[in-house]
């Protein structure tokens, strides 16, 4: 995979994953455990992108494992579909930690939409006024 090429590609499957959008209702066993080991795979996939100068897909899959603060031979397997059973904790955990990432990177993209046109940026971390006020850097 290479550095211009998108981790959701033309799926649309992705798309709805990442809006909240899929449903996983009245689906054969079977059918829905396909879903949730194609979603899972799309997760893992999408939580790791995107890759540093350099990295190759297992770099990309082994810094999403610490990420996740799961094995990295177990994302391998969720990325690969080749897990046949995944627990609802292991789902709701990546669940979780992509949609904590999807959060991030609206956030970053909204602060350097403002920085390219001169906006000022609101820093709305509540500790770094603290920080300062405690050095004397803002007037009060």
């Amino acid at each position: 995979m290479t550095a211009a090429m998108s981790p959701m590609g033309s799926q649309p499957l992705m798309k709805s994953i990442m809006s909240g959008d899929a449903s996983m209702g009245s689906e054969s066993s079977s059918g829905s455990a396909e879903k949730v080991r194609e979603e899972m795979a799309q997760r893992v996939l999408w939580g790791a992108w995107p890759p540093r100068p350099g990295e190759t897909q297992e770099g990309m899959l082994a810094r999403f494992a610490r990420k996740a603060g799961i094995p990295f031979g177990r994302i391998k397997r969720l990325r690969y579909r080749e897990v046949r059973i995944i627990p609802a904790h292991e789902a709701d955990d990546i669940r979780a930690i992509t949609g904590s990432l999807k959060a991030l990177r609206e956030r970053m993209a909204r602060l350097e939409a403002e920085t390219s046109r001169g906006a000022p940026v609101q820093l709305d971390l509540p500790l770094f006024g603290e920080q300062v006020r405690r050095r004397g850097g803002v007037d009060q």
